[in-house]
């Protein structure tokens, strides 16, 4: 039955492996201006701005090339997906906040913006970068202010000199101006969400009443579940009895579309070696026992959990786990005991006993390093490995542990 769970997680870890190794036809224009056709790396591109390279591969059966976000100025994938380099002005004020003032408080950067809806006379861009989604556009002809022809659709939430939640929603006036064609009214924009799919529509009924051609991306590439597979290590200390396990394993992450909840498997293969020695008076108060139980087992836990993430910056996550394991033991107990009576003392044994497996619980706190290298402290509730049928002794594990993790993808 282990053999046969080890063997299915196996199989799943290397289809998942296999499954993140996708490639899709795409290509980039490097700086001077040259486009190169290859195959890019599936991942979620929303990141690319904090991104140190993109896979890359001329052909599928090529090598892969590491491609430098630096020295590109635009890449695609068909009509799924399309990011341009921009030098705009922006304020990346978190969405799910409240500002003091209902004014943007832009600074210039220069920013891959992903393509919604591109047209010869208009063009709708969003940029996500944890702080909820940023929605900007072009008018082909039109500049703003700034040196930039790109403008940031206003939507912010803010407090009044009074302390009241209010509402910035001048992107409505914003289309209104710049997007309306000649059938419309202000009443086609006034109840106009801040929404991917509604402003779509208004830029593909403008570009549509200009006579202009335009390319809708789908995104599919957008973002998604993602998997992580990471490589365990660590030491864990042992509390009644005392003790020290060394363990190492694998775990899958199913990490979500907000990046802040992931769900988890992990097997962790783990080396115990425990001493215990168990006093007792017999019924008659005059056999005196002096049991001693020998540990020296390996185990194997299987845990499933929940993971909530804190995103310090972009390269710094803090991390807080919860989750419920099974714990089984893979060899036996050694006992050796030792009987004091009025003949002398004598010792029997030794003899061994099947360790049990059993349930528990986990939590813990761990560091994020730049979506690869981590760091945990963990607390597992008591696991009974073994009870005496003859008597109330029992032996149950708990632990503090740390381990280091790497994640391969």
């Amino acid at each position: 039955m282990k053999s046969n769970l080890l063997n299915v997680l196996f199989i799943l870890m290397t289809s998942l492996i296999y499954a993140q190794a996708n490639y899709e036809k795409g290509y980039y224009i490097d700086n001077t201006g040259k486009k190169i056709d290859g195959y890019f790396k599936i991942i979620d591109f929303e990141k690319v701005n904090s991104l140190t390279f993109l896979d890359f591969k001329n052909e599928l059966s090529s090598n892969v090339i590491r491609v430098d976000p630096n020295l590109i100025t635009e890449f695609g994938i068909g009509i799924e997906l399309k990011f341009q380099k921009v030098n705009i002005e922006i304020d990346d004020f978190d969405l799910s906040g409240t500002s003091p003032s209902k004014d943007l408080n832009v600074k210039a950067t220069t920013l891959f913006l992903n393509i919604v809806l591109e047209g010869t006379q208009a063009t709708l861009y969003k940029y996500d970068s944890g702080n909820g989604v940023k929605y900007f556009y072009k008018i082909n002809g039109k500049t703003n202010n700034t040196t930039s022809s790109i403008t940031q659709l206003i939507y912010k939430k803010y407090r009044n000199a009074e302390g009241q939640e209010k509402v910035n929603n001048s992107y409505r006036e914003q289309l209104f101006k710049d997007v309306k064609c000649d059938d419309q009214t202000f009443n086609d924009f006034i109840n106009l969400q801040y929404d991917k799919n509604e402003l779509e529509i208004v830029f593909q009924k403008y570009n549509q009443c200009k006579n202009s051609q335009t390319i809708s991306y789908k995104n599919k590439f957008e973002k998604k579940i993602i998997i992580h597979v990471a490589g365990l290590a660590g030491i864990s200390m042992l509390h009644n009895p005392d003790g020290n396990q060394f363990a190492a394993g694998a775990e899958i992450e199913l990490v979500m579309p907000s990046e802040k909840v992931s769900f988890f498997i992990k097997s962790l293969y783990e080396n115990n070696k425990v001493k215990v020695v168990n006093q007792y008076y017999t019924a008659n108060n005059f056999d005196f026992h002096e049991d001693t139980y020998q540990i020296n087992s390996n185990s194997i836990d299987l845990i499933f959990g929940l993971r909530y993430f804190v995103n310090m910056s972009k390269k710094h996550k803090i991390f807080a786990t919860l989750g419920l394991g099974a714990n089984n033991q893979l060899r036996g107990l050694k006992i050796i005991p030792k009987i004091t009576n009025g003949a002398g003392q004598f010792v029997s044994g030794p003899y061994y006993q099947s360790l049990e497996g059993s349930a528990f619980l986990t939590t813990g706190i761990g560091y994020l390093f730049n979506d690869k290298f981590g760091i945990e402290f963990s607390y597992d509730t008591a696991k009974m490995i073994y009870q005496n049928k003859d008597t109330s002794f029992k032996i149950k594990l708990n632990k503090i542990g740390i381990t280091a993790r790497y994640r391969f993808f």
